[in-house]
């Protein structure tokens, strides 16, 4: 039972006007796919062991174990565990092992045949300071080059390569029980902020983290997308893809770094020219490495080829691994960027994507950019069956909602981010949370809805930024609500210790009454001079609006309210009697005239 699909194809529409500006459609892009699977059985024979670093005899985990059949093919594959572990079933003819791990040199090594379980341990040879010594000169290795800086930049490549296959197979052989959190949305074209966005939490079996939609022979043949009329498909890579023969061949590689990524070294890759594919889309990005502790850090990418206003728009994705402690390389964040092209308005062309006299993208500039889309996710938590567990801190928006100059907190007052279905209400003491909120720009907004029908709602806005794992504290402040009384009191005293009524009358049909009055009567106060009591009653008379509402302010509270309705001719029709506890109380009067 698959609990989500989802591919890293993601089709960017558009309206056939050059000025619709109406909100485009798109299918999913980079996410998890969860899924419940069953492991084969192992045969009953196998190859076992633990491997060693050859020099400090210590546990190499997360190294990819392959078992290899005679012509080379492979049969099993698995990765080594947080003790240095694997185990494959071995079954008959010659076999080989062949063991790779990020940072250390591969090796091959024949399995002897015997009745029972063959255990093999293997010495894994550290390459000595691979990352930590690495100095960047900038020239790349291109297919049928033989420089030997670029042969340094691919040699890496290699290496990172084993780390992507170390994701394949772990989540082939290990896969974990997740809960993410994936979104799409729409960008502000000037600032990013968020225009329109929706967020869904997801559980299940993760066995393949991120997938392309077609094999990799293809994006190298046809470059990363596909239109027609209707609208534009944008692959990302997956590990597949980089892991490819064919990604080798149709891209340069060079070393990179810079300040944004302290201790680690990038390989940076690009399209190879000529052959043709100057007329592709194609990718170029840089996979960043721990210089330290040689692990995969993140996958930057931006698609090439595309026309300037796309260019422009920073199309493209981020892909970010971690390595766990039982070997497992895992991504914990991901997002795909793209914009929604549409014809300029000096354009002769009803579609952005039709057949042009162009014969590269490039040369393009009769498109601009609509809107930004982005797609996405973040993990929240995971755990594998070895009892290893991960759980990431979400993106949080705290806050409380206050009084502009008394600071006296507002309870009841919505709270949303908006352009997102995310909403709440404040509590007793003014506050409120959102939580997860996935990394972005916001705007926050609170509206005091109290008495809204008979005033303007009290407004409060700001922009706030969420990045990964980050508390925001965001206060806001609405205007005090004696201003709202002294607007719908219009001049009537409104005391402490009274409310305001606000109430509507009704007839037997539920339809709002007009052209009748209603007059309050209550006990004001009781005063003693000289033993006498002396009582004072205030008495009130309010005509209704066209929807039945009357009001009336400084009401005295826990005392009773008498209600008479009275026609234009001062006749009373009906009468009730009401009690205020509230700073507001709202009382819906269904009445029956009398006869």
């Amino acid at each position: 039972m698959d609990c989500c699909t989802a591919t890293v194809a993601v089709r960017s529409r558009h309206d056939s006007h050059p000025s619709a500006v109406k909100k485009r459609a798109h299918s999913c892009t980079l996410a998890f796919v969860l899924a419940l699977t069953l492991s084969p059985p192992l045969a009953a024979q196998r190859v076992h062991g633990t491997l060693r670093d050859s020099t400090s005899s210590q546990i190499v985990l997360g190294a990819v174990v392959s078992l290899l059949d005679s012509a080379g093919a492979t049969l099993a594959r698995t990765i080594s565990d947080e003790h240095g572990q694997y185990a494959l079933p071995l079954g008959l003819g010659r076999r080989r092992l062949r063991v790779i791990r990020i940072g250390y040199q591969p090796r091959e090594v024949a399995v002897s045949r015997a009745r029972d379980d063959v255990t093999l341990d293997i010495a894994m040879t550290r390459i000595p300071a691979m990352l930590s010594s690495v100095k960047v000169n900038g020239r790349p290795l291109c297919p049928g080059s033989g420089d030997n800086a670029g042969g340094l930049a691919f040699s890496l490549w290699e290496q990172a390569r084993a780390a992507l296959l170390a994701s394949v197979v772990a989540r082939e052989a290990k896969p974990a029980d997740v809960r993410m959190l994936s979104f799409e949305r729409t960008l502000n074209m000037n600032d990013g902020r968020v225009r329109s966005q929706k967020q869904t939490r997801k559980e299940g079996r993760s066995t393949k983290p991120f997938y392309a939609s077609a094999e990799p022979s293809v994006f190298a043949q046809s470059g990363y997308i596909k239109e027609d009329p209707g609208g534009r498909v944008y692959y990302a890579p997956d590990a597949e893809v980089l892991l490819h023969e064919s990604f080798a061949t149709t891209h340069c590689f060079s070393l990179t770094i810079d300040r944004d990524h302290p201790a680690q070294v990038g390989i940076a890759f690009e399209p190879a020219s000529g052959a043709g594919r100057d007329t592709l889309v194609d990718v170029s990005g840089v996979l960043w490495l721990d210089r330290d502790h040689p692990e995969l850090r993140t996958l930057e990418f931006k698609y090439t080829g595309l026309e300037p206003a796309a260019s422009s728009a920073r199309t493209g994705g981020i892909i970010s691994f971690r390595t766990m402690a039982n070997g497992v390389v895992f991504i914990d964040w991901w997002w795909l960027r793209y914009p929604v092209m549409v014809a300029s308005f000096r354009s002769t062309v009803s579609s952005p994507y039709q057949q042009t006299l162009f014969d590269r993208r490039s040369e393009r500039r009769d498109l601009r950019v609509n809107e930004l889309d982005q797609s996405g996710g973040e993990l929240l938590s995971a755990s594998w069956p070895d009892g290893t567990t991960i759980s990431l801190e979400p993106g949080r928006i705290v806050g409380h909602v206050m009084e502009k100059g008394t600071a006296k907190p507002r309870a009841g007052v919505i709270v949303k981010l908006e352009g997102t279905y995310e909403e709440t209400k404040t509590d007793s003491s003014g506050a409120f949370v959102f939580t997860p909120v996935v990394p972005g720009k916001y705007t926050l907004a609170a509206s005091d809805t109290l008495l809204s029908d008979l005033v303007d709602a009290r407004t409060a806005s700001r922009s706030v930024d969420v990045t990964r794992g980050d508390t925001v504290v965001a206060d806001l402040a609405v205007s005090p609500f004696a201003e709202v009384v002294s607007r719908v009191c219009q001049g009537w005293k409104a005391g402490p210790e009274t409310s305001i009524l606000v109430g509507t009358v009704l007839d037997s049909t539920a339809a709002p009454m007009r052209n009748v009055a209603v007059t309050a009567r209550w006990l004001e106060a009781v005063n003693v001079i000289d033993v006498q009591a002396q009582v004072h009653h205030t008495e009130r008379t309010y005509q209704v609006d066209d929807a039945g509402r009357f009001r009336f302010c400084g009401v005295v509270q826990e005392r009773p309210v008498a209600l008479k309705l009275l026609r234009p001719d001062g006749v009373a029709i009906a009468d009730t009697s009401v009690f205020a506890y509230d700073a507001v109380v709202r009382f819906n009067w269904r009445v029956r005239p009398k006869r």
